[in-house]
């Protein structure tokens, strides 16, 4: 059993760790010092002249140079770099940036080394005793609710001209003492352009073992052991740009890194993480008293742990203090409780806390908001993570909440989970990085059904349109964020706007109105409007004819056709999306149609639609679900031909001559779809 208040002790022992060290550097949080006897490594490429001329942009990267040395004590740690790029013309002129240093003044302190300018065998020092330099508080995250504490030096280089070279380094002192002397990390050896020179350098005392492992590339390395330390040494010249198609998974690693962790195994990542998420033994008098009055309304376990997640989501602020230790280390769930506001992290033990009340054992888990899917091929390593949910068994499954999502549905079979795919739960580190799949994510869906009682432009009568939709799981939780944001009404001149812009002259025929039903997550908007003129000139056709275009635009956008669809890379696709569109269409002079399907079926998505007439209705009904996320580069050519074949089918033409009856239907995609059946295409397409 872990020792009493193990969390505050660990807290309270890191806080006087940096507060000490904070302390000791307060008057020289940032200096200028020599270049080190062991930086400068990288030699300056001079790349040929013919490539430079015939892709000329407007800055050339020669050197991108980090060192990475790790000390036994967290403050002598050094991450150290320096760039070397020419300015080629006008262009690379305005993009010069100025040099900016991020650090967390609680643990760390920054060294200026060089800035200077190379122009015609000469160098001017741009540095000189520092008083360009300015010292920046800048709290990049806070649209997001985020304050990390960290500052920026911030410099800016003067008289630079088109032909200087300019060359900075500076090193960054000190490691956060919350990660107890571990060692991991990662760096680039490629970038966004061509670079002479990319170089890297790992230092550890020897004693650590230490894994590295080589992603989208290959780089030889150097490795020198001598009797204090490792020296491992990385180096690629004359990089070629990073190449990443459209349309690629967020998680897709193009781009050539090396990482490093001395942890073994994620086991152990779970072991150092555990006593930062555990919570004290006793609960406070203020969890306890939240707690019984969560029983007081609700009875039995599975009403109050509803209830407690809704209290955390929807009435406990999201916003995260996050300098120091505290984009690792949550608050305790008494300060979090009387404040009403925490982060990812702050919820998750606010939630656990409370559920122990009910006699649940819920569990902080630690996740990756994108990398979740390429998490198994990593190291093992705490910087994979970048959010945290809360694992809950109840009754023999396994909830995963998102404390930070609000306006959930509030029942556990209704909440809608964040596909995570992997998670590390530190109180189960015997069981390693978890992979999951959440059944709830699955229950997302969007039910449209449009009826159309139509006139005809010469008649005194206006056409109809009456529209039901249904939305299911985050289709509802979305809706629920945008009614509360603009309000029915909002949303009703929202929609007004979008059909006047359809159509010309719509007015409300009855007000919208959206039924919730929090227990299934399932929120019903009705529409009714009355259109004046439906049908518009068709300006392609040679004589008098009216059109009207019903567009099922949620279909058409649900799955989007990649720009590169020669594929060397895979494609990403929205899953889970599941959509059905039902619009029926009255006319007096009925309609004379033969009914028509199209079906595919493949392994990363189904699509089927049907047309069917019957006396004066016609039915129009389309349904896209997605099975997959990542399409296969393999798959990608037979995937993109059904996909063209989906995009094609969507939507319907109507036309009328006012000269002719009755209503001719003409339906666009009705000879294309006869010759697409009639091609040999894999994936089941067929069309009856």
């Amino acid at each position: 059993m872990r020792r009493k208040n193990t969390l505050i002790t660990v807290i309270f022992s890191v806080l006087i760790m940096l507060g000490t060290h904070a302390a000791a550097n307060n008057e020289s949080i940032w200096t200028i010092t020599p270049e080190p006897a062991w930086g400068s490594q990288a030699e300056l490429q001079k790349t040929d002249q013919n490539v430079r001329n015939k892709k000329r942009r407007g800055k050339m990267y020669l050197v991108a140079e980090s060192h990475d040395i790790y000390s036994d004590n967290a403050r002598n740690t050094i991450y150290y770099q320096r760039f070397a790029y020419r300015i080629n013309n006008a262009s690379g002129l305005d993009s010069s940036d100025p040099i900016s240093i991020e650090f967390d003044p609680l643990y760390q302190r920054v060294e200026f080394h060089q800035a200077r300018i190379h122009r015609d065998g000469t160098t001017i020092d741009q540095l000189l005793q520092g008083d360009k330099v300015q010292q920046l508080q800048r709290e990049t995250q806070l649209d997001e609710g985020l304050y990390d504490g960290h500052e920026t030096l911030h410099l800016i280089l003067d008289d630079q001209r088109v032909g200087d070279i300019i060359e900075y380094s500076y090193s960054i002192i000190g490691a956060n003492p919350v990660y107890d002397n571990h060692i991991f990390g990662w760096s680039r050896l490629q970038a966004g352009v061509t670079v002479g020179n990319y170089y890297f350098r790992l230092q550890y005392p020897k004693h650590k073992a230490v894994n590295t492992k080589l992603y989208s590339g290959t780089v030889p390395m150097e490795k020198i052991t001598t009797d204090d330390y490792h020296q491992l040494t990385w180096q690629n010249l004359n990089t070629t740009p990073t190449d990443y198609q459209s349309n690629v998974p967020s998680h897709l690693l193009a781009t050539t890194y090396v990482q490093y962790s001395d942890f073994a195994d994620w086991q152990e990542v779970a072991e150092w993480a555990a006593p930062l998420y555990t919570l004290p033994e006793e609960a406070s008098l203020q969890i306890k008293d939240k707690a019984e009055s969560i029983k007081a309304t609700q009875f039995g376990q599975k009403a109050q742990i509803e209830e407690a997640i809704r209290f955390v989501q929807d009435e406990v602020r999201y916003t995260g203090i996050n300098s120091g230790i505290g984009g690792f280390v949550p608050d305790l769930p008494a300060s979090i409780l009387q404040r009403r506001f925490g982060d990812c992290k702050d919820k998750s033990i606010l939630i656990t806390a409370l559920l122990r009340e009910f006699g649940i054992t819920a569990t902080p888990s630690l996740v990756h908001s994108y990398n979740g899917p390429a998490l198994k091929s990593y190291l093992p390593s705490p910087d994979a993570f970048n959010h945290m949910i809360v694992s809950i068994p109840f009754k023999g499954t396994t909830y995963w909440i998102d404390g930070t999502m609000t306006l959930q549905g509030n029942t556990l079979e209704s909440i809608e989970q964040g596909a995570y795919v992997a998670a590390l739960v530190p109180a189960q580190a015997e069981s390693g990085l978890q992979q999951y799949k959440p059944r709830q994510i699955f229950k997302s869906k969007k039910v449209v059904e449009e009826a159309y009682t139509l006139a005809d432009n010469n008649d005194d009568k206006k056409t109809t349109l009456t529209i039901r939709t249904r939305l299911h799981g985050s289709e509802a939780e979305r809706m629920r964020h945008t009614l509360q944001r603009r309000g029915l009404a909002g949303l009703e001149e929202q929609y007004l706007d979008y059909y006047n812009e359809e159509f010309g002259n719509v007015e409300v025929s009855a007000e919208m109105t959206a039924e919730d039903d929090l227990r299934t997550n399932i929120i019903t908007l009705s529409e009714s409007y009355h259109i004046d003129d439906v049908w518009q000139i068709d300006d392609d056709s040679e004589k008098e004819r009216f059109i009207l275009d019903l567009n099922m635009e949620d279909i058409y956008h649900a799955i989007k056709m990649p720009d590169d669809k020669r594929r060397f890379q895979p494609i990403a696709q929205r899953h889970p999306t599941n959509i059905y569109y039902k619009v029926t269409v009255l006319d007096d002079d009925g309609w004379d149609l033969d009914n028509q399907k199209l079906s595919i079926n493949n392994k990363y998505f189904k699509y089927r639609s049907r047309v069917t007439t019957s006396g004066n209705e016609l039915t129009l009904t389309y349904r896209v679900e997605t099975k997959a996320d990542t399409i296969s580069v393999a798959d990608s050519k037979s995937y993109i031909k059904n996909l063209r074949a989906m995009l094609s089918d969507v939507g319907f033409q109507l036309f009328y001559t006012p000269v002719e009856s009755p209503l001719s239907l003409i339906n666009n995609w009705v000879e294309s779809a006869q010759q697409f059946s009639q091609q040999s295409v894999s994936g089941n397409v067929n069309q009856d």
